[in-house]
């Protein structure tokens, strides 16, 4: 590839990128006012226009948690105008024991509900 063809590249790049944005916004907007999602298009924090990731953690953290919550619940932020996606616990080494002692409890609730459910009703 001649120096001269690594510009055509780029340029080209830059722009499937840039048309590839504007179709999934459109695609988004359109999804949305139908009132509906795709978990393709679920908000993963970042830029109100992202894509998402899937690389779920949290979006808040212990520094700057005020600020952030601010962000978040403010009327123009995409966490309120868009379908999210989000990590509570993070990695399992920032993961709060806490927390899991909740998810613990939330399966095992489950597993003795379950258990109760009367054999005609369907199960999960």
């Amino acid at each position: 590839m001649g120096i001269g063809e690594k510009g055509k590249v780029s340029a080209t790049l830059t722009q499937l990128t840039k048309d590839y944005q504007t179709n999934m916004k459109a695609l988004r907007e359109a999804t949305l006012k139908a009132g509906k999602f795709a978990w393709q298009m679920l908000w993963t924090g970042g830029a109100a226009d992202s894509i998402g990731g899937t690389g779920l953690g949290p979006l808040v953290s212990k520094n700057g948690c005020a600020t952030t919550m601010r962000a978040l619940c403010a009327a123009d932020s995409p966490s309120q105008k868009r379908a999210m996606a989000y990590g509570m616990s993070g990695q399992p080494h920032t993961r709060s024991a806490d927390l899991l002692q909740v998810r613990r409890r939330l399966r095992l609730r489950r597993q003795n509900a379950d258990r109760e459910r009367p054999p005609s009703l369907p199960t999960r």
